[in-house]
């Protein structure tokens, strides 16, 4: 019996261009796999259909972002500030629970440990990113209601102390 391999997981930074992929995988993941959490009208008004490059443009000017790539595909990325805030974590939804997330997080968590002022991780985790961020050591310190293009959007801050690990 022929065992399945993962197929290895290359990370690259985002460039500019890339801005139109990026969004695909948003929004894929916001509609295929946070539809488990969240209604239909939440994922709408979370993830619109309209695609607006502007918007994208200035939420990712300042931040560091990095894809996940398998078999030349973009199948998920990660972007973070300086200062150890994770504001996306997205997997298209054909390859969650595949290791993509996890590869994107460590490498990013390795980064940050470099920053001798980063003494914590910080994020803003959706119900379906909240079990992943527990599962590498985050705690959530609070849970948020953002309304949102008419509905109300759940969501948990949390933190991850970084000064143990250095």
């Amino acid at each position: 019996m022929a065992q399945l391999r993962t197929p290895e997981i290359q990370l690259v930074d985002y460039q500019s261009s890339d801005i139109e992929i990026l969004h695909s995988i948003f929004f894929q993941s916001v509609h295929g796999i946070g539809i488990v959490a969240y209604t239909k009208e939440q994922c709408k008004a979370w993830a619109p259909a309209d695609f607006d490059s502007y918007y994208w443009g200035m939420r990712l000017k300042n931040l560091k972002t990095i894809f996940a790539v398998i078999n030349e595909q973009k199948v998920g990325f990660i972007s973070y500030r300086n200062d150890g805030y994770i504001d996306f974590l997205y997997v298209l939804p054909e390859w969650k629970g595949k290791g993509i997330a996890q590869s994107m997080f460590n490498q990013v968590e390795f980064e940050l440990l470099s920053r001798p002022a980063v003494f914590k991780l910080t994020t803003d985790a959706s119900h379906i990113a909240k079990p992943f961020f527990e599962k590498n050591g985050f705690k959530a310190i609070k849970k948020n209601e953002i309304p949102l293009r008419g509905e109300t959007l759940v969501n948990f801050s949390m933190e991850k102390s970084l000064l143990h690990l250095s």
